[in-house]
C-alpha cells in the first residue's frame, strides 16, 4: 500500500526499543516490576505489541513482526489505523473486501466518510459520552451504490509507552447477516399467530408480541415493565407464578392448560438460557387461545353421544368394518336379535362370526367381491341363527364409505330382521293356496261393488278364465242376463 506512514514508523521504532529494554532486563522480578509499571490497555487505549514476550523467546523480530503482518491481514475483521486527525493511513486486506473501495480511495480520508453525516455525530457522541466504557456501537455504513450496511464499530486510542497520543484503531464487524436474522426473528416474533411474552423470575414482561398485547387491549408501552399480576387475578397469578418458579429451579420446559375469564389456553412455559448448562434467566411463555377447540370438541362430544344413542337403537344390525373386514363397531340391536353383546363381535373378522351359516357366508363374501370391483350390490338374503339356535332370515345391505379421492376408507354393513314377514308370507301363500282349491265360490267385494278377489270355483261358475277377467267388475257386470244373476245369487246365498 506504498510508503509506510510515520505513525507506522513510530510504532516499529516503539517496539524495538521494548526489545531492547526486555533483553536487558535479567531479573524476573525487575521484568515483573516492569510489565507492571506499563500503561494497561483498555477498550479504547491500546498499546500496539504489547504481548508477553515468553510466547516469542525462541523467536527473531522478524519472525514476530511477520506474525504480526499475518495475523492483520488474514483477520475477518476491517481493522484501519487513523492517525491523529481520524484520517485513514492503514488497513488490512478485508476491509477493501468489506467496504467494496480501492487504496485511492480509502488513503488519508476521513473515517467520518465512511458514514452518513447523521450516523456518524452519533458515534462521536457515544465515544465522547461514555468514553471509557467497553462496547461496540451499533452503526451503518454508507456504501457506494448507495445502500447501507449494518455494522458494529469499536474506537480505541493508540499510544506509546509515555502515554503520547499516536492516533485510532477503528474495527468494524459485518453485522448485516445477524441483523437481517433479528429482524426476521423479531417479525416472527410479533406477528406471530399466538400470544408470545418474556418475563423474568418476578413476573415482570420483558417482550410482548402484538398478540399478546391484543387480548390484553393494551398498547406496549403501558405493558412492559408491569407484572403478570398487574393483568389477571390473584388467583391466575398464584398458579403461574408456581409454575413460573418451577421452571426457573429446574431449567426445564412446562406445558399446560388453563382458564382464564371464561377463555381456555394452551402454554408451554419454555427457559431462556446464555448456554445449555448455564441457569435460566428469563422465561418465553407461548399461549395459543383453544377456546373454540374446546368447544368443537365439547359440541363434538355431545354429538358423537346423539349419533352413538342413534346407532345404538337403531332397528337394523349395523356393522362398521375397517378395509380388512375387522369389525369395530356394532350396535346393541344385536343383542336384542341374536343375544350375542357388542363386546363379544368387536375386533373379529365379520365372516367368522358364529351366527352366519356356511351358505351365508359364502353369499357375504361373494357380495363383497363385487363391492370391490365397484359394482351395484342390491340387498340379499340370508340365513342366521340366534345364539339358542333358533332360525332367523335377514336382509343385508353393504355401503362403502370413501374419502375424496374415493377410496375406501370402511364398510358399512345393515342385517334387518325379514323373520316375522317371511313368516307372514308363507302362511299367507298357504291360506291362498287353501283359497284357490276350494271347491265353493269365493269373492270378495269393495264397499264400492268391486270384485277385489275370486277363487277358481267361482271364475269356473261365472265362465271366466282366469282372475284378470273379473278383478275390478260389478257383480252387474259379471253376469249377462239378469236371469243368469239371480242363479248365481241364489247359489251363493244356499252355499
Amino acid at each position: 500500500m506504498g510508503n509506510e506512514p510515520e505513525i507506522v514508523k513510530i510504532l516499529r521504532e516503539e517496539e524495538r526499543c521494548r526489545k531492547i529494554q526486555v533483553k536487558s532486563t535479567s531479573s524476573s522480578e525487575y521484568i515483573r516490576k516492569s510489565d507492571d509499571s506499563l500503561p494497561h490497555s483498555s477498550h479504547d487505549t491500546t498499546m500496539l505489541f504489547e504481548v508477553d514476550r515468553k510466547q516469542f523467546k525462541n523467536l527473531s523480530p522478524e519472525n514476530i513482526e511477520e506474525i504480526y503482518r499475518s495475523v492483520f491481514h488474514s483477520f475477518p475483521l476491517a481493522i484501519l489505523v487513523l492517525d491523529t486527525q481520524k484520517r485513514i493511513i492503514l488497513w488490512n486486506r478485508y476491509t477493501e473486501t468489506l467496504l467494496g473501495k480501492t487504496y485511492e480511495e480509502l488513503y488519508l480520508q476521513s473515517i467520518s466518510t465512511l458514514h452518513s453525516p447523521d450516523e456518524w455525530r452519533y458515534i462521536e457522541s457515544t465515544i465522547h459520552q461514555q468514553p471509557c466504557l467497553q462496547y461496540q456501537i451499533e452503526t451503518k455504513l454508507q456504501m457506494k451504490n448507495n445502500e447501507s450496511l449494518e455494522v458494529a464499530v469499536s474506537h480505541h486510542i493508540l499510544k506509546n509507552f509515555e502515554g503520547g497520543n499516536l492516533g485510532f484503531l477503528y474495527i468494524i464487524q459485518n453485522i448485516s447477516k445477524q441483523k437481517q436474522a433479528e429482524h426476521q426473528l423479531n417479525s416472527l416474533f410479533d406477528y406471530a399467530d399466538d400470544a408470545i411474552y418474556v418475563v423474568d423470575k418476578n413476573g415482570q414482561f420483558l417482550m410482548v408480541n402484538n398478540e399478546f398485547l391484543s387480548e390484553l387491549g393494551c398498547p406496549r408501552e403501558k405493558v412492559l415493565g408491569k407484572t403478570f399480576h398487574d393483568f389477571h387475578s390473584s388467583e391466575e397469578t398464584k398458579v403461574f407464578a408456581q409454575k413460573l418458579t418451577w421452571v426457573f429451579n429446574q431449567g426445564r420446559p412446562l406445558k399446560d392448560i388453563s382458564c382464564e375469564d371464561g377463555k381456555w389456553f394452551f402454554r408451554t412455559i419454555n427457559p431462556i438460557k446464555e448456554s445449555p448448562l448455564s441457569r435460566t434467566n428469563a422465561v418465553l411463555v407461548i399461549s395459543k387461545d383453544i377456546t373454540e377447540s374446546i368447544t368443537k370438541e365439547d359440541a363434538s362430544k355431545e354429538n358423537e353421544k346423539k349419533y352413538r344413542t342413534v346407532f345404538d337403537f337403531f332397528p337394523q344390525m349395523i356393522f362398521l368394518l375397517d378395509t380388512q373386514g375387522k369389525i369395530l363397531e356394532v350396535n346393541k340391536q344385536i343383542a336384542a336379535w341374536l343375544g350375542y353383546q357388542p363386546s363379544e363381535l368387536v375386533e373379529k373378522n365379520f365372516l367368522s362370526l358364529p351366527f352366519f351359516t356356511k351358505e351365508s357366508k359364502k353369499v357375504i363374501k361373494k357380495h363383497f367381491s363385487k363391492k370391490k370391483l365397484n359394482k351395484t350390490i342390491s340387498p340379499f338374503e340370508i340365513d342366521l341363527y340366534t345364539k339358542p339356535g333358533e332360525k332367523q332370515i335377514g336382509v343385508v345391505q353393504l355401503q362403502s364409505l370413501r374419502n375424496e379421492q374415493g377410496d375406501i376408507l370402511n364398510d358399512l354393513v345393515i342385517i334387518s330382521d325379514k323373520t316375522q314377514q317371511k313368516q307372514g308370507e308363507e302362511i299367507k301363500q298357504i291360506k291362498d293356496q287353501a283359497l284357490t282349491l276350494t271347491s265353493t265360490p269365493i269373492t270378495l267385494i269393495s264397499l264400492q261393488g268391486n270384485v277385489t278377489y275370486a277363487n277358481n270355483a267361482f271364475l269356473r261358475l261365472w265362465g271366466y278364465s282366469n282372475s284378470k277377467e273379473a278383478i275390478g267388475k260389478t257383480i252387474e257386470q259379471l253376469c249377462e242376463m239378469k236371469i243368469k244373476f239371480m242363479e248365481v245369487m241364489n247359489v251363493l246365498l244356499n252355499t
